[in-house]
């Protein structure tokens, strides 16, 4: 795995991590390369967010209840969770089949979790709510979406070990979307960590296979994980870790694909560790926002 991580780091050629004295603190402004004015979206010091990550398929037709369960989530628990969809599992609930199925929501960053976290293992639905319990050794790490509710308002419940302040900024003329992250300790981490920005989708109407085996012409796809900005495992915050109090930068830039409605994206931004994947922290911005 540690070579896997060395790879990443080499990789990190879209954007760069540097250590700063002091949190971000103020309004709007370009930061860096990043010519946009910014917004800034100050991260949860308080609560620690749950990254909630949906393993799905549009002809898999027990999916739309994990879709629903999220939606349960957030109106029980608001502000607790972060989700994200990815489209990867077994061909027969992922790939298109036109059609009646024509929509590949599939992705080469998708692909690789799906690999590195064996989802075709569990099958899908599934799910991982911070990536809690991975080992790499077997799926426990994986459950069922009738589990989140409980596993989300369990990590919510934590104080928040760092804090992501979000600088962000979007050109609707050029589709530039580019800012800066950020992370600030709370706690002490021994842990290397590692920052993920992934782009995600909302109102996505395409077909889906319905728990009565129905298909569903107008179905309504929302946090559809679209593309990594910074590789699908990120790059590295901090090699050995951080203190109580340290701050670290990490900026970001991403071309928007026009074939996205940039006005229904949003941008997760998450830390994680490197040695057990958990996830410590996790934010979200949408672009309608800024």
């Amino acid at each position: 795995m540690k070579r896997i991580f060395l790879f990443l780091i080499a990789l990190g050629a879209l954007s760069a991590c540097d250590y700063i004295d002091d949190p971000i603190e103020g309004g709007t402004g370009p930061v860096g390369p990043c010519n946009i004015p910014q917004t800034l979206f100050k991260g949860d010091s308080v609560q620690r967010n749950a990254l909630v990550e949906d393993y799905t398929g549009h002809r898999c037709n027990n999916c739309p209840r994990a879709s629903q369960a999220i939606k349960d989530i957030q109106q029980a628990l608001p502000g607790a969770s972060v989700p994200v969809a990815v489209h990867a599992g077994p061909s027969n609930f992922t790939a298109p089949d036109p059609p009646d199925y024509p929509t590949d929501f599939r992705t080469p960053e998708g692909e690789e979790l799906r690999g590195f976290f064996r989802i075709d293992d569990f099958g899908l639905p599934t799910g991982m709510v911070s990536r809690q319990d991975f080992t790499g050794q077997g799926i426990g790490h994986l459950s069922l979406f009738n589990e989140w509710s409980s596993k989300v308002s369990s990590v919510s419940s934590e104080a928040a070990p760092l804090a992501i302040d979000l600088r962000v900024g979007y050109d609707s003329t050029t589709r530039q979307l580019c800012g800066s992250a950020t992370t600030r300790y709370l706690s002490n981490e021994a842990s290397s960590t590692f920052i993920c920005f992934w782009l995600c989708e909302d109102k996505i109407i395409a077909p889906q296979k319905m728990p009565d085996q129905s298909r569903n012409a107008t179905y309504e796809h929302n946090n559809v994980f679209r593309v990594a900005l910074n590789n699908t495992f990120g790059q590295e915050v901090s090699p050995g870790g951080g203190m109580n109090g340290d701050a670290f930068e990490t900026e970001f830039d991403l071309s928007i694909d026009a074939a996205y409605v940039a006005k229904n994206c949003k941008l997760v931004a998450f830390v994680y560790r490197s040695d057990d994947q958990e996830v410590l922290q996790a934010e979200e911005v949408y672009l309608s926002d800024l």
